[in-house]
C-alpha cells in the first residue's frame, strides 16, 4: 500500500457466518489462504481498518438463507460501521433478499447494477472468455464471436441481466451451445444454479425443495419472461398463485390448491432468495 491508497480486503460472507467471530479475527484467518501470503500479524489489519486505509468488500448478503442469520449479519455490519466510520464498506446482494434485511439508509447508499447493453454484454463476455486457460487467442476470439452471436438470437433479452450473462456463458462453455427452446435454456440455468454454483459454494438445496426446482422453476420463468409487465415486477402473491396452479395442473403434485398452498409458500420464499427470475419481486398489496 502506497501513496494513501486503500487495502481492499474481501469477506464471503457465506463464509463469515460460519465463523461466529468479528470481520477482524475473519481477516486475520483468511488473509494468508486469499492472497496467497505469509502470516500477516493481526495488528497490520487492525491498523488499516482503525485508520480508514481499508476498504470492506462483503460479497453475498443474498447466500445467507436463514432469516435469522441473515438479520444478525445485519446487525454486525452495522455495528462494524458504527465503530470504524472512516472504513468505506460495500455489500452485494440481490435487490429480491435485500428488501428482506435492509441496512440503514442514512448510513449505506444503495445502486442498482442497470441492465447490460450491447458494449456491456461483449465486455462482460470477453473479460470472462479470458479467464479460460486452454484457449488460443484465436480459439479465444472464435468462441466470444459465437457466444455473442447465438445468444443474441436466441437468448437477447436474457442476457441484459448480469447474472443470466454469467449462467449462459457457463453454459456455453460446458456444452458448446445454447437451446433454442426458452424453457430448455430455464430448465440448464435451474440445474446450472442450484446443482453446480451452489453445490460449489456448499448452498445446500433443502431436500424438501428438490422435486420441484427441475419443474416449477423452469415454468415460472417462462411464465415470467412471456409477459413485458411481469419481467418488470411480480408480486410474491401472483407467484405463490401460479405456483399453486402449476402444482395442481401440469406439475400433478396436488389435487387440491388449499392442499397444494403452504408448499407453493414455502417454495417461492426459498426461490426469492435464490433464482434470477424473481430480482424484480415487488411488495404484496
Amino acid at each position: 500500500m502506497q501513496g494513501g491508497q486503500s487495502t481492499p480486503l474481501l469477506v464471503t460472507l457465506r463464509d463469515f457466518v460460519k465463523e461466529k467471530c468479528s470481520f477482524v479475527d475473519f481477516l486475520y484467518k483468511e488473509c494468508p489462504q486469499r492472497y496467497q501470503t505469509m502470516d500477516i500479524p493481526q495488528k497490520s489489519i487492525e491498523y488499516l481498518i482503525r485508520h480508514g486505509r481499508a476498504i470492506l468488500l462483503l460479497d453475498g448478503l443474498d447466500e445467507i438463507l436463514d432469516a435469522k442469520d441473515r438479520g444478525d449479519l445485519v446487525d454486525d455490519i452495522r455495528t462494524f460501521a458504527a465503530q470504524f466510520p472512516t472504513v468505506p464498506i460495500i455489500v452485494t446482494c440481490r435487490s429480491a433478499v435485500y428488501d428482506m434485511a435492509r441496512l440503514p439508509s442514512d448510513a449505506f447508499a444503495t445502486f442498482t447494477l442497470r441492465a447490460f447493453d450491447n458494449d456491456s454484454i461483449a465486455e462482460y463476455v470477453e473479460k470472462w472468455f479470458a479467464l479460460e486457460p486452454d484457449l488460443t487467442d484465436a480459439e479465444r476470439a472464435d468462441l466470444v464471436a459465437s457466444f455473442l452471436s447465438e445468444s443474441e438470437e436466441k437468448a437477447e433479452d436474457l442476457r441484459t441481466n448480469p447474472f443470466l450473462v454469467a449462467l449462459l456463458c457457463n453454459l456455453y462453455r460446458g456444452t458448446g451451445d445454447i437451446p433454442r427452446r426458452r424453457s430448455e435454456i430455464y430448465e440448464e440455468c435451474t440445474k446450472m444454479l442450484h446443482y453446480t454454483w451452489d453445490a460449489h459454494r456448499q448452498i445446500k438445496l433443502p431436500d424438501h425443495y428438490v422435486k420441484y426446482v427441475n419443474n416449477v422453476i423452469p415454468h415460472l420463468a417462462n411464465w415470467v419472461y412471456e409477459d413485458q409487465g411481469r419481467q418488470q415486477s411480480v408480486s410474491q402473491k401472483e407467484l405463490v398463485g401460479e405456483t399453486v396452479a402449476y402444482l395442481i395442473g401440469k406439475g400433478q403434485f396436488f389435487d387440491d390448491p388449499e392442499d397444494a398452498r403452504p408448499d407453493a409458500n414455502d417454495f417461492i420464499t426459498y426461490c426469492c432468495e435464490r433464482a434470477w427470475i424473481f430480482e424484480r419481486l415487488t411488495a404484496d398489496e
